[in-house]
């Protein structure tokens, strides 16, 4: 998630978002209304950053 555009990384927030909105409503209505959801998930998010950072020439990482 290094040389995307500002509108795809916000895309992809928004997309996370609304799937953490969507488990956290089938979750509660599991748990406190009782309802049986067979399409209930566990939903986890992993965001990777590749190559986002080098070294200078005082061995520092510094953005790429």
């Amino acid at each position: 998630m290094w040389h995307e555009t500002e509108t795809e990384m916000l895309q992809l927030l928004k997309s996370i978002m609304r799937l953490d909105s969507d488990q956290c409503a089938r979750r509660t209505a599991r748990n406190y209304l009782h309802l049986k959801d067979l399409d209930y998930y566990e939903y986890e998010g992993h965001i990777f950053f590749d190559d986002a950072t080098e070294e200078d020439d005082n061995n520092e990482q510094v953005p790429n």
